[in-house]
């Protein structure tokens, strides 16, 4: 299951739980911009723009900086195991170390900027980049090998999620939402909730069959897109109006959520 958060907007969908949240402001030691974060145990790593790389050991409690600067943007990251991690954007890094330090980059032709990476077990790795081209890797990020690119067109690709070894979505914009089974290797269309003016930003499912995502209308009264699914995307549920009612902007744009199972995110 998906560990990344996107720190562009991070969402506790309240209205979910019961349960009353409490949230501590934690220094990072960086001034740049942070763009993607992923947790493995107490190991977690940020990456951020302008090469930025921290890491952290004690499951985030305090921050150091990897002192590694690659320069180009850092909008996607994901342990392989707890102690092998990747991170990068037009280009991929890796740590064996649990993000104390990278080698690289690992020289990949044929993509753009990579926007997210998840890892599933065995150290299997499914990576996206914003022209819906994938890459895969069988040895936890170290080395990586073309996947298959399940849009037609030139779409941008936000956000993956696989909530099983096998099972794994993958949204993005034109109200592309497509779904595999078989690890990454290949994707088939679901039933997209929504029409093609719909831009999806997240996905995250639970397990195989229920999972939410959310996203944005280029027009619109209330272009907030949130919906839930409980038959693997072949039908989805309108949730929108309950986080509007919550206080999010009804012409708010999610960037970012979770969900820990099919009630609480």
């Amino acid at each position: 299951m998906k560990t990344k958060f996107t720190l562009v907007m991070l969402l506790l969908a309240a209205f979910i739980t019961n349960t009353s949240a409490q949230w501590v402001n934690v220094n990072t030691n960086s001034v740049k911009n942070l763009a993607t974060v992923s947790f493995s145990g107490n190991n977690a790593i940020i990456g951020g723009y302008n090469g930025t790389i921290i890491y952290s050991s004690d499951a985030g409690q305090t921050w150091v900086d990897s002192l590694y600067y690659p320069y180009d943007p850092i909008l996607a990251c994901g342990f392989g195991s707890p102690t092998s991690a990747v991170m990068g954007s037009t280009k991929l890094f890796t740590s064996t170390n649990s993000g104390v330090s990278y080698t690289g980059p690992i020289t990949i032709t044929g993509f753009g900027n990579f926007r997210d990476i998840v890892f599933t077990t065995g150290g299997n790795g499914i990576a996206v980049d914003d022209n819906c081209e994938t890459a895969l890797s069988t040895n936890g990020g170290q080395s990586w090998t073309a996947g298959v690119k399940p849009c037609n067109g030139i779409p941008s690709m936000d956000d993956l999620d696989f909530p099983t070894s096998s099972v794994g979505y993958l949204c993005g914009s034109n109200g592309n939402v497509f779904k595999s089974t078989d690890g990454g290797s290949t994707w088939n269309p679901v039933t997209a909730p929504g029409a093609s003016n719909v831009l999806y930003h997240c996905v995250s499912f639970s397990d195989a069959n229920t999972g939410f995502i959310t996203g944005h209308t280029n027009a619109g009264q209330d272009s907030i897109v949130f919906k839930k699914t409980t038959d693997g995307g072949s039908s989805w549920i309108d949730m929108k109006y309950p986080l509007i009612a919550a206080g999010i902007p009804a012409l708010g744009t999610i960037y970012s959520f979770s969900f820990m199972d099919a009630n609480n995110g």
